[in-house]
């Protein structure tokens, strides 16, 4: 397992009034790792190096290469979603349909958020991260 990146989504809404006030909310922490194979014990020594960058657990975005994971892939997968939930840490999938994916691994990805690309994944943090703002519970956001 790589680590990709490290980010932090924060979105800040302006309206005619006012700004939002920048320290209202959390920024969603996100530490993206590609799955490479290997073992599960590096794996999780990776994991452990590049999630405590943050007060706040990050969300854990696993980069998957393709539908068809080697072994190895697929015991780090397990390795890295089963710490996860035991740190009580987000997990997604990103690239591969996990819908797709036969064999055991199919079953760790079925409960994960998944998204197409890791821009589509951002974009989507984005956006969720506003909804924390104060706005009105029926506003619509393609209206006006």
């Amino acid at each position: 397992m790589q680590l990709i990146a490290r980010l932090s989504v924060h979105r800040h809404l302006i309206d005619d009034a006012h700004e939002q006030d920048p320290g209202q909310g959390l920024a969603k922490s996100v530490a993206i790792f590609r799955v490479l194979g290997r073992s599960p014990e590096r794996a999780l020594k990776v994991l452990a190096e590049n999630t405590t960058w943050t007060t706040t657990k990050p969300s854990v975005a696993l980069a998957l290469p393709s539908n068809a994971l080697s072994a190895d892939q697929a015991e780090v997968c397990k390795a890295v979603i089963s710490e996860c939930r035991n740190q009580a840490m987000e997990i997604v999938v990103c690239g591969s349909d996990p819908r797709q994916m036969h064999g055991r691994v199919a079953s760790e990805f079925s409960t994960n958020r998944w998204f197409p690309t890791v821009q589509e994944m951002v974009q989507q943090l984005g956006k969720e991260d506003g909804r924390h703002a104060n706005r009105k519970p029926d506003s619509d956001e393609d209206g006006e």
